[in-house]
């Protein structure tokens, strides 16, 4: 054993690599646990309270436009920001839509703010992911290696818990049930996001004035901006797939049970792809190529969620989530790790967590009005080109990792 300086040193660094990172799986966990509860079973929350197919689009579109609205001010102050810690925004935000599901739970579905509520707590939910992921980030900038995939894996199978939870329970308690697992998991979340250490950050004036602000920032990544601009075609697809997979499920012949099991399946999966991405990146030689590699495996997902025609053909589908959003995601946080500045890293995971969240605004709206006008079959058809748009766009635009 080394009991030298430097040993000692490195040991007392090894501890603390591994409490944050256990640390952080709690925080991912809490949070997947409590978000499962409202995004998992949006269309099913709102058709069992009497709204229709274009409504549930128009309410997930508005959410995540106001999240697109607001992510990059939240990521700018979040970057520049010394005073103001990290945890404490995201703190903040959770503890608000807990605040606004508690309300909900009492308002009638017929009154006027029934909706607006609904679209609030989707809203500050949405807006979290990248702050969260920069919770993480900060400190790997900083030479502390906390693994984000497990913690991302873990949060997986967290997800992939309570989907089977809030299927069963739904049987018996109706849509309520989702905005009580919401508010009782999402309490423990904040409780553990405030207690999580958080890099610091030196300045003299308040804020880091390394940092680039969002016009900067964009006019300097010119070509990473284009790759995120690409995933926003490749995940308008699956984007489309999740907002109706309650839909998708029922014309299987499904039901919320189906849907719960079939969410908790491909956030299983998740899981497993999340722990072997070190080997998936090892055996493509890159985070680059895995984004390539995930995103091909999105058009495959596509085709099959299309074609399905049986509930057997849709679990299927889902059980891509393993290629496809299992290694997406730790390799666009990687990805960035190791293109983007150290001060810019909070704006370049909200730059990708935008280009997902603007697909989400995008197939909500054409999502719920191609399947009113033209059926879920086309609509499904129409994703499958744009996943082929962003893949091109993406092979041309993608830098390798620096």
């Amino acid at each position: 054993m080394d009991y030298t300086e430097k040993g000692v040193r490195e040991a007392l660094i090894t501890i603390e690599e591994r409490r944050l990172t256990l640390h952080y799986i709690a925080i991912q966990s809490l949070f997947l646990l409590s978000a499962c509860s409202v995004n998992g079973f949006i269309s099913y929350f709102l058709t069992h309270n009497g709204f229709d197919r274009l409504q549930v689009g128009l309410c997930i579109s508005s959410a995540n436009l106001l999240s697109l609205l607001f992510q990059p001010y939240a990521a700018q102050f979040a970057d520049r920001s010394v005073r103001f810690r990290l945890k404490h925004m995201v703190a903040l935000l959770a503890s608000a839509a807990i605040f606004f599901a508690l309300i909900l739970l009492v308002t009638p579905p017929k009154s006027v703010l029934f909706l607006p509520l609904y679209i609030l707590i989707i809203f500050l939910i949405s807006i979290q992911v990248p702050l969260i992921t920069g919770l993480a980030t900060e400190h790997i900038s900083n030479g502390l290696r906390v693994n984000f995939s497990i913690a991302r894996g873990f949060g997986s199978i967290a997800f992939a818990v309570m989907s089977i939870l809030i299927g069963t329970l739904s049987k018996d308690f109706g849509p309520k049930i989702t905005l009580l697992g919401f508010a009782s998991c999402g309490t423990v979340y904040v409780l553990s996001v405030l207690s999580f250490p958080q890099a610091q950050k030196t300045s003299t004036q308040g804020f880091d004035v390394q940092a680039l602000n969002i016009l900067e920032f964009a006019w300097r990544n010119k070509r990473f901006m284009m790759a995120a601009f690409a995933m926003f075609f490749i995940y308008s697809s699956a984007a489309i797939i999740s907002s109706f997979l309650f839909q998708i499920v029922e014309d299987v012949r499904g039901d919320s049970s189906t849907l719960g099991k079939m969410l908790a399946m491909a956030a299983s999966v998740e899981l497993i792809s999340m722990l072997l991405y070190p080997y998936a990146r090892k055996l493509l030689g890159s985070n680059a190529n895995v984004i390539k590699f995930s995103s091909a495996a999105f058009l495959v997902k596509a085709i099959f969620t299309w074609q399905a025609g049986s509930i057997g053909t849709l679990y299927f589908a889902q059980f891509l989530q393993f290629f496809s959003y299992g290694f997406f995601i730790p390799a666009q946080v990687y990805y960035v790790l190791r293109n983007i500045s150290k001060h810019d890293q909070v704006k370049g995971q909200m730059f990708m967590s935008f280009s997902t969240t603007l697909a989400v605004v995008f197939a909500s709206l054409s999502g719920g009005y191609l399947i009113e006008h033209l059926g879920l079959r086309s609509t499904l058809l129409f994703g499958v080109g744009l996943t082929v748009v962003g893949l091109l766009i993406l092979f041309i635009f993608l830098e390798p990792d620096r």
